[in-house]
């Protein structure tokens, strides 16, 4: 049985002292990336994403759940705790390297292998010039943002379409950087 429309949408709803709260740990957490070299990022990723796990016990839950009914009696118990803490440290993984792809620090490039990240921008313009078009259809698997800053940097136009945000100041946050990382790229 699924949870009908109106429900999910109140389920969504959350008080303001909540979203203040997720606000200022996403910023911190923004304001922490600047500060950590991008080799270091696997361990301190590594580290949030087995103390989340280890804190946020309803998250915890649902990962497991969620893949008891995928998998089954496939994976054992161990197994699939294992799996649910690789996806939650994947999690802050892809949220490190968002920040930083996406231009978070100014002056710098990220240390990552910029030669595959050309191959990329031109593999995209390319495509783009020969259909006339692409649509990007992404689901939330690996990081989705490469995307955006791939065709942008392709000088490829863009529309996104996204439900928003459960939390209206994390979409502003969201919003504002995607506008300061046009500004920037232009």
């Amino acid at each position: 049985m699924t949870a009908s429309p109106r429900r999910n949408a109140e389920k969504r709803k959350k008080s303001r002292l909540r979203q203040l709260l997720e606000y200022a740990g996403v910023w911190l957490a923004i304001f922490f990336v600047r500060l950590v070299p991008f080799r270091a990022s696997m361990a301190v990723c590594r580290f949030a994403g087995d103390t989340f796990f280890f804190l946020a016990r309803s998250r915890r839950t649902t990962a497991i759940d969620n893949l008891l009914m995928a998998y089954g009696p496939e994976k054992s118990p161990a197994e699939i705790r294992e799996i649910a803490k690789r996806s939650i440290r994947s999690f802050f993984m892809t949220c490190f390297e968002m920040i930083w792809i996406t231009g978070q620090r100014p002056g710098e490039k990220p240390e990552i292998r910029m030669d595959e990240f050309e191959l990329g921008r031109q593999l995209i313009r390319e495509i783009y010039d020969k259909a006339g078009g692409i649509i990007f259809v992404t689901p939330h698997l690996g990081n989705w943002e490469i995307f955006l800053h791939l065709a942008r940097l392709a000088e490829i136009p863009l529309t996104i379409v996204a439900r928003p945000m459960d939390n209206p100041l994390l979409e502003q946050l969201v919003a504002r950087r995607r506008e300061e990382q046009d500004r920037r790229v232009a």
